[in-house]
């Protein structure tokens, strides 16, 4: 039918942080954040951070249509907004059937004044279970945690630590240690969701790879050369070079370099290999330079 139809298309998981519409000082979990993060130490100076959990979400959530359910948590905020308007508070929705607001002052009277749970109506169901369903749900509010230093590690861990005590006290069988847990062991509201996510590509990706590798081996075959070819084996980067086979004058830069050419020197002319020489020749003196040739001199 029309009716189970549109529950299949509007079907969400119960930890999804789904958006409740339009309703005033009502943020999205990722909007709520930043206005945590993001405002100055002034606003949230010894501000209150605290949570609040519908009382057996779990079964209202497996007996009220997508819709219906939907409109049942958007009451809650509704009336949890509306109890603690004069106190300037922020909520969001987590998942769960769980909310998390801040009050930037005097939030700990406040929440005495509240109580530890409050009742809103449930609407008249149209779905299959609507026989079943109780008149009114509880909210429960949990205790309130004080923040005195609006940093960003005090404000995550205030509002983890809000969320451990509100489950605890809406269900103490199901939390009987009562200790907040480390950070390691509390999941972001998001994290199963793109875990799923990621696992769904991955194996969408490896069917894909597998089909086209079969595809292509069944239309042009394995390549000839794939099975012949072997790895060359690579050079050492420490190997030394052989001495003997290295030019001189060689470099790294450039190994087979020819030698320098230099220019060969004349040698001086000697007195005892010029048989024209006598006793009034003249002796010659060298001088050092590149240009000049030797100098003579005489007794005479």
């Amino acid at each position: 039918s029309l009716i189970e139809v549109l529950d299949r298309s509007t079907q969400y998981d119960l930890e999804q942080a789904i958006d409740l519409g339009k309703i005033d000082r009502l943020l999205r979990y990722p909007a709520f954040e930043n206005y945590l993060y993001q405002s100055g130490r002034g606003v949230l100076f010894l501000s209150t951070v605290f949570a609040a959990k519908i009382r057996g979400v779990r079964e209202l959530h497996h007996k009220l249509p997508p819709l219906e359910f939907k409109n049942l948590l958007a009451t809650a905020a509704s009336t949890l907004i509306g109890k603690l308007a004069e106190h300037e508070v922020f909520v969001t929705y987590r998942g769960e059937g769980e909310f998390v607001g801040v009050i930037p002052r005097r939030g700990q009277q406040a929440l005495k004044l509240l109580g530890p749970e409050f009742a809103f109506p449930i609407e008249e169901s149209e779905g299959k279970h609507a026989g079943k369903l109780p008149k009114e749900a509880k909210l429960v509010i949990g205790p309130a945690v004080p923040v005195r230093l609006p940093t960003r590690g005090e404000l995550s861990k205030a509002i983890w630590t809000a969320v451990e005590k509100v489950r605890y006290t809406a269900d103490p069988l199901g939390h009987s240690d009562g200790r907040p847990h480390s950070s390691r062991d509390r999941p972001h509201p998001f994290s199963r969701l793109k875990d799923n996510e990621t696992v769904r590509e991955a194996t969408l990706r490896d069917e894909f790879k597998e089909m086209l590798r079969d595809q292509l081996s069944s239309e042009i075959g394995e390549h000839p050369k794939a099975t012949k070819a072997e790895a060359k084996p690579r050079t050492s980067a420490f190997m030394k070079r052989d001495a003997a086979m290295v030019k001189k004058g060689a470099s790294k830069l450039f190994p087979h370099a020819a030698k320098h050419l230099k220019k060969d020197e004349v040698p001086a002319p000697e007195a005892a290999d010029c048989p024209e020489a006598g006793k009034d020749s003249a002796d010659v003196l060298p001088i050092s330079g590149d240009d000049q040739g030797p100098m003579r001199f005489s007794n005479a």
